[in-house]
Protein backbone atom coordinates (compact mmCIF):
# COMPACT_ATOMS: atom_id res chain seq x y z
CA UNK A 1 0.00 0.00 0.00
CA UNK A 2 3.00 1.65 1.41
CA UNK A 3 4.72 1.78 -2.44
CA UNK A 4 1.51 2.55 -4.04
CA UNK A 5 1.01 6.03 -2.95
CA UNK A 6 4.63 7.05 -3.63
CA UNK A 7 3.88 6.00 -7.25
CA UNK A 8 0.79 8.12 -7.01
CA UNK A 9 2.27 11.23 -4.95
CA UNK A 10 4.93 11.78 -7.87
CA UNK A 11 2.51 11.86 -10.31
CA UNK A 12 -0.18 13.66 -8.97
CA UNK A 13 2.61 16.58 -8.65
CA UNK A 14 3.71 16.31 -12.29
CA UNK A 15 -0.01 16.40 -13.02
CA UNK A 16 -0.66 19.34 -11.25
CA UNK A 17 2.96 21.32 -12.01
CA UNK A 18 1.59 20.71 -16.04
CA UNK A 19 -2.14 21.98 -15.84
CA UNK A 20 -0.51 25.63 -13.96
CA UNK A 21 1.72 25.75 -16.58
CA UNK A 22 -0.78 25.41 -19.09
CA UNK A 23 -2.97 27.72 -17.47
CA UNK A 24 0.21 30.55 -16.80
CA UNK A 25 1.04 30.68 -20.35
CA UNK A 26 -2.64 31.03 -21.35
CA UNK A 27 -2.77 33.92 -18.89
CA UNK A 28 0.28 35.72 -20.26
CA UNK A 29 -0.98 35.11 -23.98
CA UNK A 30 -3.83 37.52 -22.62
CA UNK A 31 -1.77 40.16 -20.81
CA UNK A 32 0.76 42.93 -23.11
CA UNK A 33 3.58 44.34 -21.70
CA UNK A 34 5.38 47.35 -23.55
CA UNK A 35 8.03 46.27 -25.49
CA UNK A 36 10.94 46.90 -23.95
CA UNK A 37 14.37 47.51 -26.05
CA UNK A 38 18.16 48.27 -25.59
CA UNK A 39 19.49 51.12 -27.37
CA UNK A 40 22.92 52.66 -27.86
CA UNK A 41 24.13 56.58 -30.06
CA UNK A 42 25.04 53.55 -33.17
CA UNK A 43 21.85 51.61 -33.18
CA UNK A 44 18.50 53.23 -33.71
CA UNK A 45 17.12 50.27 -35.30
CA UNK A 46 14.99 48.48 -32.83
CA UNK A 47 12.46 45.89 -33.02
CA UNK A 48 11.53 43.39 -36.06
CA UNK A 49 8.38 43.24 -38.14
CA UNK A 50 6.21 40.63 -37.25
CA UNK A 51 3.51 38.38 -39.13
CA UNK A 52 0.70 36.82 -37.00
CA UNK A 53 -2.11 34.07 -38.93
CA UNK A 54 -5.85 34.71 -37.59
CA UNK A 55 -6.73 31.71 -35.89
CA UNK A 56 -10.57 30.01 -36.08
CA UNK A 57 -12.44 31.72 -34.17
CA UNK A 58 -13.68 35.21 -33.29
CA UNK A 59 -10.19 37.57 -32.47
CA UNK A 60 -10.85 40.99 -33.01
CA UNK A 61 -7.73 43.32 -34.65
CA UNK A 62 -7.86 45.75 -30.85
CA UNK A 63 -6.78 41.71 -29.17
CA UNK A 64 -4.04 41.34 -31.72
CA UNK A 65 -2.89 44.79 -32.17
CA UNK A 66 -2.79 44.75 -28.51
CA UNK A 67 -0.81 41.71 -27.57
CA UNK A 68 1.92 43.02 -29.96
CA UNK A 69 1.48 46.43 -28.82
CA UNK A 70 1.06 47.99 -32.03
CA UNK A 71 -1.40 51.12 -33.16
CA UNK A 72 -4.31 50.84 -35.36
CA UNK A 73 -3.39 52.95 -38.55
CA UNK A 74 0.18 51.94 -38.27
CA UNK A 75 -1.34 48.78 -38.54
CA UNK A 76 -4.05 49.45 -41.29
CA UNK A 77 -1.35 51.27 -43.64
CA UNK A 78 0.60 48.01 -43.88
CA UNK A 79 -2.74 46.14 -44.03
CA UNK A 80 -5.43 47.83 -46.39
CA UNK A 81 -7.77 44.85 -46.93
CA UNK A 82 -7.69 43.43 -43.04
CA UNK A 83 -11.03 44.27 -42.06
CA UNK A 84 -11.08 46.81 -38.96
CA UNK A 85 -12.92 44.96 -36.59
CA UNK A 86 -12.82 41.09 -36.78
CA UNK A 87 -10.55 39.87 -39.50
CA UNK A 88 -11.31 36.70 -41.23
CA UNK A 89 -10.07 33.43 -40.00
CA UNK A 90 -6.70 32.68 -42.17
CA UNK A 91 -5.81 36.43 -42.73
CA UNK A 92 -1.89 37.25 -42.34
CA UNK A 93 -1.73 40.62 -40.71
CA UNK A 94 1.79 42.64 -40.59
CA UNK A 95 2.42 43.90 -37.91
CA UNK A 96 4.53 47.28 -37.58
CA UNK A 97 6.58 46.47 -34.28
CA UNK A 98 10.23 47.32 -36.26
CA UNK A 99 11.12 51.22 -35.82
CA UNK A 100 13.68 53.75 -35.92
CA UNK A 101 14.27 55.49 -32.62
CA UNK A 102 13.15 59.43 -33.06
CA UNK A 103 16.51 61.34 -32.10
CA UNK A 104 16.87 61.86 -28.81
CA UNK A 105 17.71 65.12 -26.32
CA UNK A 106 20.23 64.61 -23.21
CA UNK A 107 17.39 65.05 -20.68
CA UNK A 108 14.33 63.17 -22.86
CA UNK A 109 12.65 60.78 -20.44
CA UNK A 110 9.26 60.47 -22.46
CA UNK A 111 9.41 61.29 -25.77
CA UNK A 112 6.04 61.20 -27.89
CA UNK A 113 5.93 61.29 -31.95
CA UNK A 114 2.81 62.43 -33.08
CA UNK A 115 2.99 61.48 -36.59
CA UNK A 116 3.76 58.02 -36.01
CA UNK A 117 1.74 58.00 -32.90
CA UNK A 118 3.84 56.36 -30.28
CA UNK A 119 5.21 57.15 -27.05
CA UNK A 120 9.03 56.02 -26.04
CA UNK A 121 10.25 55.98 -22.45
CA UNK A 122 13.22 56.30 -21.91
CA UNK A 123 15.91 54.78 -19.26
CA UNK A 124 19.09 56.48 -20.15
CA UNK A 125 21.50 54.61 -17.73
CA UNK A 126 20.56 51.11 -18.01
CA UNK A 127 20.02 52.47 -21.93
CA UNK A 128 16.64 50.34 -22.13
CA UNK A 129 13.80 51.98 -24.41
CA UNK A 130 10.00 51.10 -23.79
CA UNK A 131 7.73 51.71 -26.76
CA UNK A 132 3.63 52.49 -26.24
CA UNK A 133 1.36 53.21 -29.10
CA UNK A 134 -1.02 56.11 -28.33
CA UNK A 135 -4.12 57.60 -29.54
CA UNK A 136 -3.91 61.52 -29.83
CA UNK A 137 -6.00 64.55 -30.85
CA UNK A 138 -8.35 65.02 -33.27
CA UNK A 139 -7.76 67.58 -36.52
CA UNK A 140 -10.04 69.96 -34.26
CA UNK A 141 -8.32 69.40 -31.49
CA UNK A 142 -5.22 68.68 -32.30
CA UNK A 143 -2.15 67.81 -29.96
CA UNK A 144 0.52 70.27 -30.00
CA UNK A 145 3.98 69.98 -29.89
CA UNK A 146 6.41 71.12 -26.31
CA UNK A 147 8.42 70.12 -24.08
CA UNK A 148 7.47 69.96 -20.38
CA UNK A 149 7.59 68.48 -17.15
CA UNK A 150 5.10 65.86 -15.06
CA UNK A 151 3.45 67.99 -12.09
CA UNK A 152 1.14 65.45 -11.08
CA UNK A 153 0.26 61.47 -10.96
CA UNK A 154 -3.08 60.63 -10.35
CA UNK A 155 -4.41 57.38 -9.92
CA UNK A 156 -8.61 56.68 -10.35
CA UNK A 157 -9.10 60.51 -12.19
CA UNK A 158 -12.35 62.51 -12.26
CA UNK A 159 -12.71 64.32 -15.58
CA UNK A 160 -13.46 67.38 -15.54
CA UNK A 161 -14.13 68.65 -19.60
CA UNK A 162 -12.84 72.39 -20.83
CA UNK A 163 -15.80 74.62 -22.04
CA UNK A 164 -14.18 73.64 -25.65
CA UNK A 165 -14.74 69.98 -25.07
CA UNK A 166 -18.16 70.61 -24.13
CA UNK A 167 -19.31 73.08 -27.13
CA UNK A 168 -17.66 69.90 -29.39
CA UNK A 169 -19.47 67.34 -28.26
CA UNK A 170 -22.93 69.95 -27.80
CA UNK A 171 -22.57 69.93 -31.26
CA UNK A 172 -22.49 66.32 -32.17
CA UNK A 173 -25.88 66.55 -29.38
CA UNK A 174 -24.33 65.05 -26.19
CA UNK A 175 -24.43 67.09 -23.30
CA UNK A 176 -21.23 66.32 -20.74
CA UNK A 177 -21.36 66.66 -16.88
CA UNK A 178 -18.99 69.34 -15.79
CA UNK A 179 -17.41 66.63 -14.31
CA UNK A 180 -17.19 63.00 -14.78
CA UNK A 181 -16.03 60.95 -11.54
CA UNK A 182 -13.93 58.09 -11.85
CA UNK A 183 -14.38 54.74 -12.15
CA UNK A 184 -14.99 52.17 -15.18
CA UNK A 185 -17.13 54.81 -17.18
CA UNK A 186 -14.19 57.21 -17.07
CA UNK A 187 -13.15 58.33 -20.79
CA UNK A 188 -9.47 59.15 -18.90
CA UNK A 189 -8.98 55.47 -17.22
CA UNK A 190 -7.61 54.51 -14.02
CA UNK A 191 -4.29 56.26 -14.47
CA UNK A 192 -3.13 59.86 -15.35
CA UNK A 193 0.43 61.93 -15.68
CA UNK A 194 -0.61 65.82 -15.73
CA UNK A 195 2.06 67.81 -18.07
CA UNK A 196 3.31 71.41 -17.00
CA UNK A 197 2.77 72.60 -20.63
CA UNK A 198 -0.41 75.65 -20.72
CA UNK A 199 -2.30 75.41 -17.57
CA UNK A 200 -2.16 71.72 -17.07
CA UNK A 201 -4.56 70.44 -19.28
CA UNK A 202 -2.48 68.00 -20.97
CA UNK A 203 -2.64 65.12 -19.61
CA UNK A 204 -1.26 61.27 -20.83
CA UNK A 205 -3.72 59.29 -19.70
CA UNK A 206 -6.03 55.47 -19.47
CA UNK A 207 -9.04 54.74 -21.48
CA UNK A 208 -12.19 52.85 -20.68
CA UNK A 209 -12.61 51.51 -24.15
CA UNK A 210 -9.14 50.45 -25.78
CA UNK A 211 -10.40 50.85 -29.22
CA UNK A 212 -8.75 53.41 -31.30
CA UNK A 213 -5.24 53.38 -29.97
CA UNK A 214 -3.11 54.41 -32.89
CA UNK A 215 -5.40 56.85 -34.22
CA UNK A 216 -6.66 60.04 -33.85
CA UNK A 217 -9.44 59.99 -31.15
CA UNK A 218 -9.12 62.16 -28.33
CA UNK A 219 -9.85 65.59 -27.12
CA UNK A 220 -5.33 66.52 -27.40
CA UNK A 221 -4.22 64.73 -24.38
CA UNK A 222 -2.41 61.43 -25.29
CA UNK A 223 -4.06 57.66 -24.46
CA UNK A 224 -2.95 54.62 -23.68
CA UNK A 225 -4.34 51.30 -23.63
CA UNK A 226 -5.45 50.21 -19.49
CA UNK A 227 -2.40 47.95 -19.72
CA UNK A 228 0.30 50.51 -21.12
CA UNK A 229 -0.98 53.31 -18.81
CA UNK A 230 -0.57 51.51 -15.84
CA UNK A 231 2.81 49.88 -17.00
CA UNK A 232 4.04 53.55 -17.65
CA UNK A 233 2.58 55.31 -14.84
CA UNK A 234 4.56 53.02 -12.67
CA UNK A 235 7.89 53.85 -14.28
CA UNK A 236 7.45 57.61 -14.00
CA UNK A 237 7.66 60.77 -11.36
CA UNK A 238 7.27 64.01 -11.27
CA UNK A 239 9.42 66.34 -12.98
CA UNK A 240 10.22 63.70 -15.34
CA UNK A 241 10.80 65.65 -18.65
CA UNK A 242 8.18 65.24 -21.76
CA UNK A 243 9.22 66.38 -25.34
CA UNK A 244 5.99 65.69 -27.91
CA UNK A 245 7.53 66.20 -31.13
CA UNK A 246 6.10 65.75 -35.19
CA UNK A 247 8.74 64.17 -37.07
CA UNK A 248 6.99 61.88 -39.81
CA UNK A 249 10.64 61.06 -41.48
CA UNK A 250 13.07 59.50 -39.46
CA UNK A 251 16.08 57.93 -41.09
CA UNK A 252 19.19 56.18 -39.55
CA UNK A 253 22.86 54.49 -40.10
CA UNK A 254 24.00 51.79 -38.49
CA UNK A 255 26.59 50.11 -37.10
CA UNK A 256 27.17 48.11 -39.77
CA UNK A 257 26.65 51.02 -42.47
CA UNK A 258 23.46 50.54 -43.52
CA UNK A 259 20.95 53.42 -43.91
CA UNK A 260 17.24 53.22 -43.30
CA UNK A 261 14.16 54.89 -43.67
CA UNK A 262 10.95 55.37 -41.91
CA UNK A 263 7.93 57.69 -43.37
CA UNK A 264 4.59 58.39 -42.02
CA UNK A 265 1.59 60.14 -43.32
CA UNK A 266 1.54 63.64 -42.20
CA UNK A 267 -1.40 63.79 -39.74
CA UNK A 268 -3.15 66.39 -42.15
CA UNK A 269 -3.33 67.31 -45.50
CA UNK A 270 -2.47 70.79 -44.46
CA UNK A 271 1.10 69.31 -42.21
CA UNK A 272 4.05 69.49 -44.20
CA UNK A 273 4.45 66.31 -46.92
CA UNK A 274 6.95 64.52 -46.28
CA UNK A 275 7.79 64.83 -50.15
CA UNK A 276 9.08 68.16 -48.96
CA UNK A 277 12.43 66.68 -47.93
CA UNK A 278 14.29 69.08 -49.27
CA UNK A 279 13.81 71.84 -46.16
CA UNK A 280 15.38 69.20 -43.85
CA UNK A 281 19.30 70.05 -44.63
CA UNK A 282 20.49 68.09 -42.46
CA UNK A 283 18.33 65.10 -44.29
CA UNK A 284 19.55 66.26 -47.48
CA UNK A 285 23.19 66.02 -46.15
CA UNK A 286 22.34 62.30 -44.90
CA UNK A 287 21.43 61.18 -48.69
CA UNK A 288 24.53 62.88 -50.11
CA UNK A 289 27.24 61.42 -47.46
CA UNK A 290 25.92 57.85 -47.80
CA UNK A 291 25.43 58.24 -51.82
CA UNK A 292 21.54 57.15 -51.32
CA UNK A 293 20.27 56.14 -54.58
CA UNK A 294 17.07 59.60 -54.71
CA UNK A 295 14.62 57.54 -56.78
CA UNK A 296 14.21 54.35 -54.32
CA UNK A 297 14.21 56.91 -51.27
CA UNK A 298 11.52 58.98 -53.38
CA UNK A 299 10.00 56.23 -53.95
CA UNK A 300 10.26 55.04 -49.92
CA UNK A 301 8.62 58.58 -48.45
CA UNK A 302 5.83 58.49 -50.83
CA UNK A 303 4.87 55.21 -50.00
CA UNK A 304 4.42 56.37 -46.42
CA UNK A 305 4.14 52.61 -44.77
CA UNK A 306 5.25 53.36 -41.36
CA UNK A 307 8.29 51.01 -41.21
CA UNK A 308 11.84 50.95 -41.74
CA UNK A 309 13.32 50.65 -45.37
CA UNK A 310 16.50 49.86 -45.66
CA UNK A 311 18.19 52.28 -48.69
CA UNK A 312 19.70 51.56 -51.59
CA UNK A 313 23.34 53.37 -52.05
CA UNK A 314 24.59 54.38 -55.69
CA UNK A 315 27.37 52.20 -56.98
Amino acid sequence: MLRKVRKEVPLLFCKTILVFTIFCCILLDHFTFARSYKFNQYERLIGKIEKYIVPDGKQSLEDIMSRFQVGLLGTLQLNPELDVYLPSPGSEVILPSQMILPKLKKDDKILINLAELRLYHLLKKEKIVSVYPVGIGQIEASTPTFEAKVIQMIKNPSWVPTNNIRKRYAKEGINLPKVVPSGTDNPMGMYAIRLSYGHGEYLIHGTNENFGIGSRVTSGCIRLRKEDIKDLFSKVKVGDNVRIINEPIKYSKESDGECYIEAHRPLSERAESTMSYEKNLELKDFLEENKIDKIFFLKAISDQLGIPIKLKKNT
